[in-house]
């Protein structure tokens, strides 16, 4: 498939499933406090993630330099962001063009279509070099699509919603009272678990910023690819950043 072809492709789904729904989320900025402290919060999480996979030197460095209770309200905050992407995401139709699509979206992938509104979006992600970062997320994702394909029985809004259950759990052990259990816990949680949840954020961050642009809720302008294709492209590998980093630790295998 041309470049072309998958253009018209996306722009097909575009107007299949989100076009005609796309309105409802005029409803959510009704509150646009309530946005600004949703996306802050998981903005903080982010970068508090992205702190210790740059400084922190192994596993104990980490809970030298954070309490536990930062650390769990950071799993807090990366879990309400990941339930605050599926809603929009179910509520404007890119779920059910997931659940379709996705793998056909995936294998068409291409880091020069990404619209150039993204980078400023990765830059402010705690990503150093955009461009060569995406063409790793992209090679990555596609890879792991045949791995999905073989052995993955559900849809993609399920693999989500499994996601956020299984940060929840996770969130709760962060309070755990038993010594014992607890450096259990603390072992387990090591620089690459932190590693994954990082990508769980900014993938959800991504897709939440993508479902926004395509909404025109974003106050700046954007081309007409960005706000229609274009958005497919990155709120799908935002989508694939958010199951590749539950993979990562643990969730959403053979999910």
């Amino acid at each position: 498939m041309s470049n072309e072809e998958y253009k018209d492709f996306l722009k097909y789904i575009f107007n299949e499933y989100i076009q005609p729904r796309i309105h409802r989320i005029g409803r959510y900025w009704d509150h646009p406090e309530m946005w600004r402290n949703k996306w802050r919060a998981l903005k903080r999480a982010i970068d508090v993630v992205n702190y210790i996979n740059k400084h922190c030197e192994d596993s104990e460095d980490i809970y030298r330099t954070f309490t536990l209770e930062r650390l769990r309200r950071a799993v807090d905050e990366v879990e309400d962001g990941v339930r605050w992407n599926n809603q929009l995401a179910k509520e404007v139709g890119f779920l059910d063009a997931f659940d379709t699509y996705y793998d056909e979206i995936i294998g068409g992938l291409e880091a020069e279509l990404f619209p150039e509104s993204e980078y400023e979006l990765l830059k402010d992600l705690g990503f150093q070099n955009p461009r060569s970062d995406i063409r790793a997320i992209v090679y990555a994702l596609k890879a792991k699509k045949k791995l999905r394909s073989s052995c993955n029985k559900f849809s993609v809004s399920h693999s989500l919603n499994n996601t956020t259950t299984k940060l929840s759990e996770v969130k709760e052990k962060f309070k755990e009272s038993d010594t014992k259990k607890l450096e259990k816990e603390r072992l387990e949680k090591s620089r690459r678990w932190f590693m994954g949840l990082g990508q769980i954020g900014q993938g959800a961050a991504l897709s939440i910023g993508d479902i926004a642009l395509a909404a025109g809720a974003l106050q700046f302008p954007v081309s007409p690819e960005t706000q229609t294709w274009g958005a497919l492209v990155s709120a799908s590998t935002g989508v694939g950043m958010i199951l590749n980093g539950g993979e990562s630790f643990g969730m959403n295998k053979n999910v």
